[in-house]
């Protein structure tokens, strides 16, 4: 055995010295009886990180390889397309159809779109590239998931436990998701049988025999005529009654809303039923925009909380909020044909769908007092640009204000639904802030629509001004706590006495607005249930204000518009129950002369400044003459809506006996 200027094996894997190997065996190994070798490794760590490097670049360059046969494989069937897409928009093509002749196309989701857009520049430059260079723009077969390809003269090292932890890493899941995701499984240029033949869906509504064609159409022609524009989800320009069956969910909902304006009670409570069970499947299965439309018009007109939750969460999923900063960062569509134009359709609706949501998730918390789950919202602020759009519709500038108005009555919101709530004088110098928002609102808007050319008198000019009154009857009513009679009311500071004043004249508004000769009257009926809660919740604190300040209401013409709004209410589906309260709630008015009786003499002039003997108005002498009733305790109205507290004062839900799972829709 030769000498060594090492240590033995077993020294060096004892870590001891190693006496005697200059003469082996060494002292140890012989003690030990062992056998004194010096044939072991000696790799420092260094030399086995790096071939462990090498390895893995070894492995890598395998699964390039294998990912740039798939990427010619993928190319070469793209190239059997006789008709190029623009390649930035591959991914989803929107072809609207109005007649049966053609088959009705798969609406694309809009998360599909806006995924493709969202990827990393390096990859839309290089796969441009390839696309223009073979004329296609079609995608990835849909399904095919991406392989990960092993090099069979790989080392061991390949197959080391971390690599399952990478492969659980963000972007090896971003990765799988782009190739294996429900999203490209659903991104395809072709059109479902199920849904390019409507009559071999089950789901479809003429297929459920639920409705003929013709009847059918003309149910959604009366959704559209009277129902749509308050909550305008869809474009009746391509949302047609043949287009629309490509979604039998969506369809079904409208034309529900349409039996029920039609006074189809039966037909509508079987379409409703209907649509609930589609709903119910979108749960886990839902993926294109016609479900969030869909969801919206049911939530509207027959959900409530729970699927306006559904509704807000798949938008999120399908990355709707990204709709319109994009179209914002493409100028609006500006400078392009229609071709280009069509492409950006998808996106379009996307953002249209999407304030839909927003308005429906405002509403929900602001009238049950739950918290906002969107947070201040980008697209609402960038709305108005979607006006802009060639592909706009007038109807959207609704959604649009509404949203802003909403998006402003935010931070009274929050405000009030803290612990502790804020103190009456910090909440009536904001409130004097947001009454100034409302104004300011209400003008802006009034202007746009002089400058587009809506004419005096038009539904959405009576939707500007019954979400202007509605807002500031709910906020400035917040500074009514603690008011019980007339007294306190000329306690009153200055702010909270115009909060008071600002409360009547709104209340006042709503109700003659529902009863008086304007186009707002004539869509009342159209408007779902919880607007008629809220007209109703009006009517009822409009009320409780005669008994307080009987000087700033017309006594006389209240008292017949309230009576006018119930029959209203009692003529519209549903409102038999909100117009018998309302009718019960005037009758004990009027037996407690808290309103005058029925006449037909004209109301006394409001325009003077103090009361004098002379000029009593006829309400004061009936207060005179009202036997064994103190009419300067607020004990009567207070006792008009159930009794309750002043905290629960805008508590609409309790005030108009709801159960807190519907909710009202104020604008």
């Amino acid at each position: 055995m030769e000498p060594s200027n090492k240590a033995c094996d077993t020294c060096y894997r004892a870590k001891l010295k190693c006496v005697g190997r200059e003469a082996p065996p060494c002292a140890r190994c012989v003690a030990n009886g062992t056998e004194c070798t010096f044939d072991g490794r000696r790799k420092s760590k260094i030399t086995q990180v790096e071939e462990r490097v090498v390895a893995l670049e070894t492995a890598l360059e395998g699964m390039r390889a294998h990912m740039g046969v798939m990427e010619r494989q993928i190319d070469a069937m793209g190239n059997k397309s006789t008709e190029p897409t623009p390649a930035v928009h591959q991914l989803a093509t929107y072809t609207p159809l109005a007649s049966a002749a053609s088959a009705p196309p798969t609406h694309p989701a809009i998360h599909h779109l806006t995924h493709h857009l969202s990827q990393d520049p390096s990859h839309h430059s290089s796969h441009h590239s390839s696309n223009h260079s073979s004329h296609s723009s079609h995608p990835p077969v849909p399904g095919r998931k991406r392989s990960r390809p092993r090099d069979s003269s790989s080392s061991e090292v390949d197959e080391d436990p971390l690599n399952d932890i990478a492969r659980g890493a963000p972007l090896e899941r971003m990765l799988d998701r782009r190739t294996s995701s429900p999203c490209i499984k659903h991104m395809r240029l072709t059109i479902e049988p199920s849904r390019a033949d409507p009559s071999s869906d089950a789901d479809d509504p003429v297929v459920a025999g639920l409705v003929t064609p013709a009847h059918g159409q003309a149910l959604l022609d009366a959704f559209y005529a009277h129902c749509h524009t308050p909550i305008p989800v869809f474009d009746p320009a391509t949302d047609t009654w043949d287009g629309l069956r490509r979604s039998p969910f969506a369809l079904t909902a409208a034309i529900m809303v349409g039996a029920m304006f039609a006074r189809e009670p039966a037909l509508q409570a079987r379409l409703q039923a209907h649509a609930e069970k589609l709903a119910k499947e979108t749960l886990f299965a839902g993926d294109g925009v016609e479900v969030v439309q869909g969801l919206v018009v049911l939530t509207a007109w027959g959900g409530g909380w729970r699927t306006g939750g559904h509704q807000l969460r798949l938008a999120m999923e399908m990355g709707l909020y990204r709709c319109l900063p994009h179209l914002v960062r493409t100028d609006m569509g500006a400078g392009k044909g229609d071709a280009a134009l069509e492409i950006e359709r998808p996106l379009v609706v996307g953002a249209r769908v999407w304030l839909a949501v927003c308005k429906a998730e405002y509403e929900m918390a602001f009238n049950q007092g739950r918290p906002l789950l969107i947070g201040e919202e980008s697209s609402v602020a960038l709305g108005r640009r979607l006006l802009d759009h060639p592909l706009s519709t007038r109807e959207d500038s609704r959604l649009v204000a509404a949203c802003e108005l909403l998006a402003g009555r935010q931070r009274s919101h929050l405000a009030w639904s803290g612990t502790p709530a804020v103190s009456l004088e910090t909440a009536a110098f904001e409130i004097a802030a947001d009454n100034a928002f409302f104004d300011a609102w209400h003008a802006d808007w009034m202007a746009y629509y002089d400058s587009v050319g809506v004419p005096k008198g038009h539904f959405l000019r009576d939707l500007l001004h019954s979400g202007k009154n509605h807002s500031i009857l709910l906020v400035n009513s917040r500074l009514l706590s603690g008011i019980g009679a007339r007294a306190d009311v000329e306690s009153l500071a200055p702010e909270r006495r115009t909060a008071l004043l600002r409360s009547v004249q709104a209340a006042s508004a709503l109700v003659r607005m529902a009863t008086g000769d304007t186009a707002y009257r004539d869509y009342f009926l159209s408007m779902n249930s919880m607007t008629h809660v809220a007209m109703a919740f009006a009517a009822r604190l409009l009320i409780r204000f005669a008994g307080l300040v009987p000087d700033a209401v017309d006594l006389r013409q209240t008292g017949r518009d309230i009576e006018a709004l119930a029959g209203v209410l009692k003529r519209g589906p549903g409102g038999g129950p909100l117009a018998a309260q309302i009718q019960d709630v005037l009758r004990r008015a009027r037996r407690r002369r808290v309103l005058p009786p029925r006449s037909r003499v004209p109301s006394p002039s409001l325009a003077r400044a103090e009361p004098t003997p002379e000029s009593q108005t006829h309400s004061e002498i009936l207060v005179d003459r009202a036997e064994g009733f103190d009419f300067g305790d607020f004990a009567f109205p207070a006792d008009l809506f159930g009794g309750f507290s002043d905290d629960d004062a805008t508590n609409i839900f309790q005030w108009l006996g709801g159960n807190g799972t519907d909710w009202v829709s104020p604008i």
